[in-house]
C-alpha cells in the first residue's frame, strides 16, 4: 500500500533546510548558553564534554527532524538507503577517502597552527583513556549515521525525486553539508573569515566525496556511515582537543 504524501520533494527538501537553519542558528546558541552553567568549563577536558555533548544532542536532533519530515514525504528510512548492502565501489571509494584524509592530516600537522585542524601524531597515540574512546565513539556515531542520512540520503533522495541530475545532487549534498559545519570555524573562541570560508570549502569537498560515495554504493548509506564514522571518530576528538589547547593554553588538561 503506498503512503499518502503530504510534501513535494522540493517542498520536503525546503522545510527541512529551514528547520535545520533554524536549530543551528536560533535553538543551538541559546540552549547552549542555558546549559552552559551546569558544565565544568575551566578544563581541555571540561570544554570538549560540553561541545562533544552538545554536539550529539543536535546531530540527533536534526536526524529526528530530518526522520519526521521524510514521513511527511510518505517515505521511509529504507527508501533512502537503509537496509541496502551497497556496492563494492562505494565501499573501496569510502574507505580510500578515510585514508586519504587521515593521512594527510598526520603530515600537515603544525603545532604553531593548530587551528588548520590537523591531528597531532604524539597526541594520537599516547592517550587511550575512556575520556577519549567515549567521546570518539559518540561523535564517530553522530556524524557517521546522523550526517549520512541527512546530507547524503534524505537531500540527495529528495533532490533525485524533485529531477536534479546526479550531478547535482552531489554538488547540493557538498554544498549544504560545508555550510552546516560553519561553526567549527570558531571553535578557537573567536570568528575568523578565512577559516571559516576555509572550513566550508574543506568540508563542502568531503561531503562531495561521500556523495560520490552514495552514488557509486548503488544509493546505499551502509559505506558512507562506516567510512564517515571511522573518520569522525579517529579525526574530531584529537583535532578538537588539539585546537582548545591551542586556543587557550590557560586551562588544565
Amino acid at each position: 500500500m503506498e503512503r499518502k504524501t503530504m510534501l513535494s520533494p522540493l517542498a520536503a527538501l525546503l522545510l527541512y533546510i529551514a528547520i535545520y537553519a533554524a536549530v543551528v542558528i536560533v535553538v543551538a546558541p541559546l540552549a547552549r548558553g542555558l546549559a552552559a552553567p551546569f558544565f565544568d568549563q575551566s578544563t581541555v577536558h571540561g570544554i570538549m564534554i560540553f561541545r562533544g555533548a552538545s554536539a550529539v544532542f543536535f546531530g540527533w536532533l536534526n536526524l529526528a527532524f530530518a526522520v519526521l519530515v521524510l514521513r511527511l514525504r510518505g517515505q521511509t528510512l529504507s527508501q533512502i538507503g537503509w537496509g541496502r548492502r551497497g556496492a563494492i565501489w562505494g565501499w573501496l571509494l569510502a574507505l580510500a577517502i578515510v585514508g586519504l584524509y587521515i593521512g594527510t592530516s598526520f603530515h600537515s600537522f603544525d603545532p604553531k597552527h593548530a587551528k588548520a585542524y590537523a591531528l597531532d601524531p604524539g597526541m594520537w597515540l599516547s592517550d587511550w583513556s575512556l575520556f577519549r574512546i567515549g567521546l570518539a565513539l559518540g561523535l564517530g556515531l553522530t556524524a557517521g549515521i546522523c550526517e549520512e542520512t541527512i546530507f547524503r540520503g534524505f537531500v540527495m533522495s529528495q533532490a533525485r525525486d524533485a529531477g536534479a541530475p546526479v550531478a547535482v545532487q552531489i554538488l547540493l549534498s557538498g554544498l549544504l553539508f560545508g555550510l552546516a559545519h560553519f561553526s567549527l570555524g570558531e571553535m578557537n573562541g573567536h570568528v575568523d573569515i578565512a577559516t571559516t570560508l576555509g572550513v566550508v570549502a574543506s568540508t563542502a569537498v568531503f561531503g562531495i566525496a561521500f556523495a560520490i560515495v552514495y552514488v557509486l554504493a548503488k544509493r546505499s548509506l551502509l559505506p558512507g556511515v562506516v567510512g564517515h564514522t571511522i573518520f569522525a571518530a579517529t579525526f574530531e576528538p584529537f583535532m578538537v582537543m588539539t585546537v582548545i589547547a591551542a586556543s587557550f593554553p590557560h586551562l588544565a588538561r
